[in-house]
């Protein structure tokens, strides 16, 4: 999966989603970013969806957090869960406007232990 930034929770929010949006119209050729949390906290993970396939979270770093969604990530999210503390998640900043409620949030791609180190450039 290609990675465009690297950015941390406390930039994700409504400034940064509309500054997103000068990029737009996204398609094959200019695709959505891609951005990368490092080291997140994951908490009150549940299912959703008939199968229980999907699953709705709250990515924490220190005091600032952001709702997560991920569409059939949730088995793998729940395997994660039981022997880390820690995750690396790769997604896409998205606008949830549900009941007149606007909140920015991470759609989920991609998910993994969180990195000891930051990859060396090479």
């Amino acid at each position: 999966m290609k990675i465009d930034a690297e950015i941390s929770l406390e930039e994700i929010d409504l400034k940064f989603y509309r500054s997103l949006q000068q990029f737009e119209p996204c398609g094959p050729e200019n695709p959505v970013p891609v951005f990368l949390l490092r080291n997140v906290s994951v908490s009150g993970a549940r299912t959703m969806g008939a199968g229980g396939g999907h699953v709705r979270f709250q990515a924490r770093q220190g005091s600032r957090s952001v709702d997560v969604v991920g569409f059939n990530l949730a088995a793998e999210l729940f395997t994660l869960l039981e022997t880390q503390d820690a995750l690396d998640l790769a997604g896409e900043v998205a606008l949830n406007d549900w009941n007149g409620q606007r909140k920015v949030e991470m759609r989920l791609l991609d998910l993994r232990p969180a990195a000891k180190t930051a990859p060396q450039a090479g």
